[in-house]
């Protein structure tokens, strides 16, 4: 019985210490900062108004468009992984939105991201960059 007891302890400190808990050290200040959309599959996207914006308490991503909301769910893990799931966004009717549904469209394909001085780099499993975001902390 103690053997069992023990087994289940250590199980729960390895868990409790899990980097994917608290974020790699690779992405430390990703959910300390807002962040904004400057490219999109290699496209330059100017004065897009894109935000995106991760809640470590909620594990959750936020975003504003000019145009919808968005959101969604995700999960860090070592080196720079996350998952990103559950997307979903506003459905407001607008005349110009098709960087933002690229960009909606596109979280999807993330598995992999870096943050190189003000830029986050989002990156597919192919480690082709997807988008890249400019901090807005100034």
């Amino acid at each position: 019985m103690f053997r069992f007891f023990s087994l289940i302890a250590i199980s729960i400190v390895f868990t409790a210490c899990c980097t994917c808990r608290k974020g790699s050290p690779v992405v430390g200040n990703l959910e300390k900062r807002g962040w904004e959309l400057v490219e999109l599959y290699g496209k330059p996207i100017t004065a897009s108004g894109i935000s995106l914006r991760f809640d470590a308490a909620d594990k959750m991503i936020y975003g504003t468009a000019p145009c919808n909301n968005f959101f969604g769910g995700y999960s860090l893990f070592d080196k720079g992984s996350i998952e990103i799931k559950n997307v979903g966004s506003t459905m407001k009717m607008c005349p110009d939105s098709q960087d933002e549904d690229k960009f909606v469209q596109a979280l999807h394909a993330v598995v992999n991201l870096k943050i190189e001085g003000e830029f986050l780099l989002l990156l597919d499993e192919k480690g082709e960059m997807v988008a890249v975001l400019k901090n807005q902390q100034k």
